[in-house]
């Protein structure tokens, strides 16, 4: 979320996705945009139906596409997005259980770029991969937007998006930064009364509940709400898959995990053995499960440190570059399976990390400068905190994932062939995990099991 507020400084959430305009994927069940969760119909139902009028219901049929359709450019700018996704899984990470939906996180920034300039815009640019070309950030973001959900008709992936104003201040957004989130992001923007609190978080968790399946329905409290805020940007991702080929139920036994520190916990595992991508080296091996019916898109993959190895090592040594060699050098084997069947939840902040990375202007009142997105007066808009939360659960059928991520704006008034050897993968210690479009490699979720929590 991003908070745009007044003289008094107020902390945002940072919830799984980058934008509040959160990303979620999930596996079971299906978003019903037509339907409000609510047995009576109140004004703020009213008000989330509205939002889904302006959006617009999901398309009747899709065409289905064989592959994202990106040029060279926007090649080079999905390798950066890919790089900062290990850097912010390495910085991020604490010895917990962890997942993180960069892709959510860039829609924000992404956005939120189309309405900066200057030092806050080449900041983000530069961060990202498409220096001052924020019309290649656009048409690279829309590309995946329109064409996540095509690429495997099996797999359900949506992206929405949200600007949520403060009318109650007075806030002006300029058309051409209405007309620029519209078109290129399929973004509304919603004019809400930020002093009644109640009512703006529950018709912003609404509308968040309805795109991420129920999986995320608190991003922001009533706390959150303050009539300080100018604005909060929202960023919501979806996804829905089976794996291909799946575990039986039946199949599913308690066994040993072996923690970092020591610890032994019983856990339940899903097992199963059958052709499935595999790849080793000398640290780590890697298994790849496909979901859907088109086995070169959608997969989750698990890369486990060998015996002996820690996994501090392995965040240390994964790479954008190593990720592409290993998706490049997987081949298919007979493989032994055995993988916990587990749930991960996780709230962060990615200020401090966005700072390391070189992103610093947008969260200075002093030097933020988003006066595109306001009718060319900057009035020392910043954000606060880019939050994100995210809902993970993977089980014998498939998996289910959400995220929504806020951004909040502030205002401060200056104040293969079949081998002979079956191979076996125990994922019985703690590893790294990735849900990607194997084709582009372009990575959705990625994230850290360490046990049950």
């Amino acid at each position: 979320m991003i908070f745009i507020k007044q003289s008094v400084f107020f902390r945002s959430i940072f919830y799984c996705l980058f934008l509040l305009l959160g990303i979620t994927v999930s596996c079971k069940k299906q978003i019903q945009k037509d339907t409000i969760i609510s047995e009576e119909t109140t004004e703020d139902d009213k008000e989330v139906e509205k939002l889904f009028s302006i959006v617009g219901a999901e398309p009747q049929s899709l065409l289905k596409v064989s592959a994202f359709p990106f040029s060279a450019e926007e090649s080079v700018l999905l390798s950066k997005c890919n790089q900062n996704a290990f850097f912010l899984l390495n910085d991020l990470y604490n010895g917990m259980n962890l997942t993180i939906s960069p892709l959510s996180l860039y829609y924000l920034l992404s956005m939120a770029s189309s309405g900066a300039t200057g030092d806050t815009q080449e900041q983000i640019g530069t961060m990202m991969g498409f220096g001052n070309n924020v019309e290649l950030a656009e048409g690279f973001f829309h590309k995946i937007i329109e064409n996540s959900r095509q690429l495997d008709l099996s797999v359900k992936v949506s992206v929405a998006n949200m600007f949520a104003i403060n009318k109650s201040q007075g806030f002006s957004v300029s058309s051409s930064y209405r007309n620029s989130i519209a078109t290129n992001y399929e973004s509304v923007v919603a004019e809400l009364d930020f002093k009644k609190r109640e009512s703006t978080s529950g018709i912003i968790n609404k509308w968040v509940s309805l795109h991420t399946n129920g999986l995320i329905d608190n991003l922001v409290s009533k706390e959150n709400i303050s009539d300080a805020m100018l604005a909060i940007l929202i960023n919501t991702l979806y996804c829905n898959g089976q794996w291909r080929p799946g575990f039986l139920p039946n199949s599913t036994k308690p066994d040993a995990f072996y923690k970092e520190n020591g610890v032994e916990e019983s856990i339940d595992y899903m097992n199963g053995a059958d052709y499935r991508f595999f790849y080793t080296s000398d640290n780590y091996s890697v298994l790849t499960l496909n979901l859907g019916e088109e086995t070169k898109h959608y997969a989750f993959s698990i890369v486990l440190p060998k015996e002996g190895k820690n996994l501090g090592d392995l965040l240390k040594e994964l790479s954008e570059t190593k990720w592409e060699n290993i998706i490049a050098a997987s081949n298919k084997y007979y493989v032994q399976t055995s993988i916990p069947k587990f749930k991960s939840y996780s709230t962060l902040s990615s200020k401090e990390t966005l700072q390391r990375l070189g992103v610093s202007s947008i969260f200075n009142a002093a030097s933020a400068d988003f006066s595109k997105m306001t009718n060319g007066v900057n009035r020392h808009f910043y954000i606060n905190d880019l939050i994100q939360k995210t809902n993970l659960s993977i089980d014998e059928k498939g998996i289910e994932a959400s995220s929504a991520s806020s951004s909040m704006f502030y205002y401060d008034d200056g104040s293969g062939n079949k081998p002979q050897v079956k191979t076996i993968f125990n994922a019985n210690r703690p590893f790294v995990y990735v849900l990607s479009d194997i084709d582009s490699g372009l990575i959705f979720f990625i994230g850290v099991f360490t046990g049950a929590d």
